[in-house]
């Protein structure tokens, strides 16, 4: 992936030859993205989603989660942003938190 294609000094053809010398790939298959303007976004997150493998997990198992985030709001406290791994969580439910 080839990222900030907006900026003035950017020459995106030059560094995706760059990019796919050293990776062994095509200058065509390296993606050409702007996070600010969004242009090739839908292409990356296409690719993502066929590359990546689908999560699993058990939807019958008891809940199990990781924790990947939280952040303090001054009018919620402390929340966490987590990924279930196996089970469901409702909204509002409340969890336990353990370390390990």
């Amino acid at each position: 992936v080839l990222n900030k294609i907006d900026l003035p000094a950017a020459d995106p053809d030059r560094y995706a030859g760059e990019i796919a010398h050293i990776i062994g790939c095509e200058p065509e298959e390296v993606l050409r993205v702007s996070g600010k303007t969004g242009v090739g976004v839908r292409e990356l997150l296409d690719e993502v989603v066929r590359l990546v493998p689908a999560p699993v997990g058990e939807a019958d198992a008891p809940a199990r989660a990781m924790i990947f985030d939280s952040v303090y709001d001054i009018y919620r406290g402390v929340v966490t942003y987590v990924r279930v791994v196996d089970g469901k969580l409702s909204p509002r439910e409340k969890i336990k938190m353990m370390s390990t």
